[in-house]
């Protein structure tokens, strides 16, 4: 994902208010999660939700974010630092648009199914809100009798 689409954008998401782990069936070994609660967008805009960290380096890292156009959640592959949208249409690799499950006081609880060739990676759910920025602007200007 290219984070420099967001800068400059008049409506987007300024940060996670919740993002929480409500439910976790599967967690593979060898892989952590962190979630971020009350994260600030970056500067570019990116929101990241959740993190799913393999302990073995140059291995897949998946990153919960916002996606701004659809107005939900997707799931962004990295190997090492590059980021890698192609695995998702490799057999074997599922989990890039988690489904909604729940819509209730602007939470959503997305459900998770993550997956590689190798196996699954992680299921669980994950409540997560947004919270939205609007940039105003206004000019004013001044006219000689």
């Amino acid at each position: 994902m290219d984070s420099k689409q967001f800068k400059g954008q008049k409506y987007k998401v300024g940060q996670t208010n919740v993002a929480k782990i409500v439910k976790q069936d599967f967690l593979a070994k060898g892989f952590n999660v962190r979630t971020y609660e009350n994260n600030l967008a970056t500067t570019s805009g990116l929101v990241k939700i959740l993190e799913i960290i393999s302990e073995k380096p140059n291995s897949e890292r998946f990153v919960m974010r916002w996606d701004k156009n659809q107005q939900t959640a997707d799931i962004d592959i990295y190997k090492g630092k590059n980021f890698r949208k192609d695995l998702w249409s490799q057999d074997g690799f599922k989990g890039h648009h988690p489904q909604i499950k729940q819509e209730r006081n602007k939470e959503r609880v997305f459900k998770l199914d993550i997956a590689t060739p190798k196996g699954p990676i992680f299921k669980g759910l994950i409540k997560v809100a947004v919270h939205h920025k609007l940039r105003l602007e206004d000019s004013i200007g001044l006219h000689d009798g």
